[in-house]
């Protein structure tokens, strides 16, 4: 009967899941270009219930046999064939026969994997978060990757212009690693991250050709979101974009023929101002300012700069935190307590506090003085002197939870995934197995996987026999110890 489980175990995983190796061979491509396939098609290793050809990735059958009927698998492999052939023309110096395989270079259409992985727009824009990180990473890399970083920075500026038209944003953050932006886009929460600008320096150990894949994805992905997010607004895709600040007041007075609303205290916090960034100042404060309802201008009413310079008359000259803090809570804070040379208060992440409620704690239990301050500012201020902007922000922010709680599924493989796994765990569960060789030392598993299965199994058996005979002392010695109290209790 045991023998009949295990070969029922065995059989159910070979036909539901096939090794990282095999499939490669069974596709006929590189791995290299089975895992540039995997990232376009978004196809993910799985956890079979039993590992039968030893530690490796494992994938689903049928996602391999889909691939193996792609036309994307067939231009990989063209591709392959162009690159040695242009190789050889290269070597052989035939710039006659370059010139005619140049222009019968294989391409794939990228535009039909972005509809396949997301039907709809919306499925899109839930999923757009590492691709908004991902392409501002790239957007400042040197001149070893210009052509690509060119795209990237374009692109970005483009949805950058539209968030600050529309006064999407709601959170803004900084930190060590960067600057962290949380926007609604389409009633969706989109949050991004944008590194600090420094020569940045790529390791060794990362794998270019591993991102510059996921890019020319994430591109193409953007692009098909920003076409949608244009068309709403009756605009076409791309903008000319010569003034940032110009496109942003372009948008947004096309957009007065909407009846585009301010449901929000952050769309008004900069209304009526004009601020002028010190060049010391990340040019990202130009997107949080107009975000705000702010212009950027030389006649300013506020100076941000990091260093003490002398006040102009009737300016109030503030470091760049003021902007950050003022914007997420909704109103202007004192300038006295960002001036230059001024030790400045706890930055706090809007991620973790509501500005606008007491008794917040962090992970640890504790209070931070900064929130109190806060939240009473915002309640004497606010509530005392715009009880009408409360208001209209608590009704803009009920609609947005109603909005927001509607969350947009995933056309992913993943329902599918625990699906299948359920019908192979009720013939027999091995996953207490697999589990224990996951926490085993990374070391001691890799020279696992290297025995053979002959001496696996050897190795497997005196393990359980140590782990038998550890048990056995451990109950003998419980027993040893009941058996001494019972006889000094007599």
């Amino acid at each position: 009967a045991v023998k009949k489980a295990k070969r029922e175990a065995r059989d159910s995983s070979e036909n539901n899941f096939i090794p990282r190796a095999r499939a490669v061979k069974f596709l006929q491509i590189s791995p290299g270009e089975f895992r540039k396939l995997c990232i376009l098609k978004g196809i993910f290793p799985r956890m079979p219930p039993r590992q039968y050809a030893g530690l490796q990735s494992y994938y689903f059958k049928k996602d391999i046999t889909q691939l193996a009927r792609d036309p994307v698998t067939a231009t990989l492999r063209q591709l392959h064939t162009y690159k040695k052939k242009h190789q050889k023309f290269t070597y052989l110096k035939d710039k006659h026969s370059l010139k005619f395989l140049e222009l019968s270079k294989p391409d794939y259409d990228l535009q039909r994997l972005v509809a396949e992985r997301y039907p709809t727009p919306d499925a899109a824009i839930a999923d757009v978060d590492d691709c908004l990180c991902l392409l501002s990473l790239f957007a400042q890399f040197s001149s070893e990757h210009s052509q690509l970083s060119e795209k990237c920075a374009t692109l970005m500026n483009q949805f950058l212009v539209y968030v600050a038209a529309t006064q999407s944003l709601r959170k803004c953050f900084i930190s060590t690693k960067g600057f962290y932006f949380q926007a609604i886009i389409n009633n969706q929460l989109v949050t991004w991250s944008e590194p600090h600008r420094f020569n940045l320096q790529i390791p060794q150990e990362v794998e270019m050709e591993v991102l510059k894949t996921f890019v020319e994805f994430y591109l193409e992905m953007l692009k098909a979101i920003m076409v949608y997010l244009y068309q709403q607004i009756q605009l076409q895709f791309p903008l000319q974009i010569t003034d940032f600040q110009q496109s942003v007041h372009e948008i947004q007075q096309h957009l007065k023929q909407f009846n585009f609303k301010q449901t929000a205290l952050q769309q008004t916090v900069f209304k009526n101002q004009i601020y002028k960034l010190n060049r010391e100042v990340p040019q990202q404060l130009s997107f949080l300012v107009l975000c705000g309802g702010a212009q950027l201008g030389d006649n300013c009413t506020h100076l941000l700069t990091d260093r003490k310079v002398q006040k102009p008359p009737g300016v109030d000259v503030v470091q760049p935190q003021f902007c950050f803090d003022s914007f997420n809570l909704g109103v202007l804070l004192p300038v006295y307590e960002y001036e230059p040379e001024q030790q400045l208060p706890p930055h706090l992440s809007p991620f973790q506090f509501d500005f606008t409620q007491d008794q917040q704690k962090d992970e640890i239990g504790y209070i931070p003085e900064r929130l109190t301050q806060l939240v009473n500012y915002y309640k004497q201020f606010v509530l005392q002197v715009k009880p009408e902007v409360v208001v209209m922000a608590e009704e803009a922010y009920k609609k947005e939870r109603e909005l927001l709680g509607v969350q947009v599924q995933l056309p992913d493989n993943d329902k599918e995934a625990e699906s299948s796994a359920e019908e192979v765990k009720t013939n027999f569960d091995y996953e207490p197995k697999i589990k224990k060789d996951l926490e085993m030392d990374p070391e001691l598993r890799m020279q696992k996987g290297m025995l053979s299965g002959r001496k696996r199994k050897v190795y497997e058996k005196l393990v359980e026999k140590e782990d038998e005979l550890k048990t056995l002392r451990k109950q003998l010695m419980q027993k040893r110890r009941e058996n001494r109290k019972e006889a000094v209790e007599k």
